[in-house]
């Protein structure tokens, strides 16, 4: 068996680049993460409206507006208060949530659209 005399060469750079690119993985994570998560309570926000309408449904634009706040404080999104929309057409309520957010990929910045709408039957008088 023959001993290696001298340093090992090249493993350097490599390690290198390897690092360098799970740092860049992981920074782009840090920015995702909270994003994706955010998107994800909003999604929840909108499933429990639909499945409160079918049990409490509401009256008014100013009840779905009341009960939208509600889950919003309790999810810790009260940021977003002013994302969603609430309108009547007639004896249904549109629900629209548009929000934009932005991902620095260091050598560009991506703008995440947020758009999404549900539609509540009101409840019959």
């Amino acid at each position: 068996m023959k001993k290696m005399s001298g340093k090992q060469r090249g493993g350097a750079l490599v390690t290198i680049l390897v690092l360098a690119v799970l740092a860049y993985g992981v920074f782009v994570a840090i920015q995702y993460v909270p994003l994706r998560i955010e998107s994800g309570s909003v999604d929840s926000i909108l499933e429990s409206m639909e499945n409160s309408q079918q049990k409490a449904p509401a009256n008014s634009v100013r009840e779905v507006q009341d009960k939208i706040t509600s889950l919003l404080s309790v999810n810790q999104r009260n940021d977003l208060k002013d994302s969603f929309n609430v309108r009547q057409n007639g004896n249904k309520f549109i629900i629209t949530v548009k929000y934009e957010r932005e991902l620095n990929l260091l050598y560009e910045k991506k703008v995440l659209k947020y758009d999404k709408s549900l539609t509540l039957e009101r409840a019959p008088m």
